[in-house]
């Protein structure tokens, strides 16, 4: 998906690919203030139990914004027992 916003140029809505990892990292540092290993991203998104989304924004060549959601799956809880 490619949009354009009022003033700039296109940016590219599109699933996160192994090649942005390295600026996705740098991005997630620049934010938190500690890098995002390939090891922590894979976990997040492709090995938790459920199911992954990872997004990024691209503006003229460079990875500008990422989004992530991750759905896991409901776990029966007993909270109380009534006697």
């Amino acid at each position: 998906m490619t949009a354009r916003g009022e003033g700039s140029g296109a940016i590219e809505l599109r699933a996160t690919e192994p090649a942005d990892l390295p600026a996705l990292s740098a991005l997630f540092e620049h934010g938190f203030g500690h890098p995002l290993s390939l090891a922590a991203w894979e976990w997040k998104y492709r090995h938790l139990p459920g199911e992954g989304r990872s997004l990024v924004a691209v503006a003229a060549g460079e990875l500008a914004a990422h989004c992530g959601a991750v759905k896991l799956p409901a776990r029966s809880v007993k909270i109380f027992e009534v006697r």
